[in-house]
This record gives structure tokens, sequence and C-alpha cells, in this order.
């Protein structure tokens, strides 16, 4: 049985793709919404305060680490880029790209070959 917070978070959801849709921000909208879920499901106003500052806490813990790592990974990129590594890179294998198409694509899949062995992310060294 659905209850008046299931149809709350149902709203904000539909709202949230609305507004995303539509180009407009999403972040005031989330806000108020999960305070007002957490209002509804607990009938305190002052709980669905607390429920905001403890989904903020749960999402940092969680995501924090992957921030970094992006961080991390895209300053390393631009260092890489600023030495032109990059361009170091893709010189062997210059000579196969004729046109922007194959330039686009081939680019795209040396980088992905090269980055799978070279970008030491969590996914790829999860079983280290």
């Amino acid at each position: 049985m659905l209850t008046a917070a299931h149809w709350v978070y149902l709203t904000v959801v539909v709202l949230v793709i609305v507004g995303m849709a539509l180009r407009r921000g999403v972040i005031p909208l989330c806000i108020i919404g999960t305070v007002v879920m957490g209002w509804v499901y607990s009938h305190n106003f002052i709980t669905g305060l607390k429920v905001l500052f403890n989904a903020t806490i749960a999402s940092a813990t969680t995501l924090l680490g992957i921030i970094l790592i992006i961080g991390i990974m895209i300053s390393l990129l631009r260092l890489l880029e600023s030495i032109g590594a990059d361009q170091l890179f893709l010189r062997p294998v210059q000579n196969l790209f004729r046109g922007p198409a194959s330039a686009f694509w081939g680019t795209g899949l040396v980088k992905g070959i090269i980055a799978a062995f070279v970008w030491p992310t969590p996914s790829t060294t999860k079983g280290l």
C-alpha cells in the first residue's frame, strides 16, 4: 500500500525529470522534496530537516571517494595534455586516420584501450 510519503517521492521524481527536461536547476527542488518527504513520513517538520542533513552526510560518505578520484584523474589528464603526452600516445597510430570520422572513433578507441591499462580507477583495481 502506498503511503503519503510514497506519493511525495513519486511527485518529486516526476518534477525533477520535468525540470531536467526543461533545463532548469533541480537542486532546490531536490532539497525541498527531501525535507517534505521526511516531514510527511515522520509527521514532524524538525525531523524532516534532520532527514535533509542525514541524507547529505550519507551521500557524502558514499560519493566523496568517487568525486575525489574523478577530480584527480581529470587533473592528471590535463597534466598529460599540457606536456603533450596525449599526442605522443597517438603518434604510432596517427597514419591510420584518414578523415574526421575515423580520427574521432580511432582516437576514442585508442584512448579507451590505453586508459584501461593506465587509468587506475576503482573498477580496474578492484581485483588487485
